[in-house]
């Protein structure tokens, strides 16, 4: 996956968490939803820093 891929990916988790805040009140699924968008989205930015460790 090349990092421009992965920008992308992270620009549609980080549209998912955007969606999920502003469909208020948070009940509990979406509070897990939100949840587990973050952590894809650390996932990603993980990739990313390694590639640019491994780059530089």
């Amino acid at each position: 996956m090349t990092p421009q891929m992965l920008l992308e990916e992270l620009q549609q988790k980080i549209g998912k968490i955007a969606v999920n805040l502003n469909n208020m009140p948070k009940g509990e699924e979406q509070v897990a939803n939100i949840s587990h968008s973050l952590e894809d989205v650390i996932i990603d930015l993980e990739c990313v820093r390694d590639y640019i460790k491994v780059r530089g």
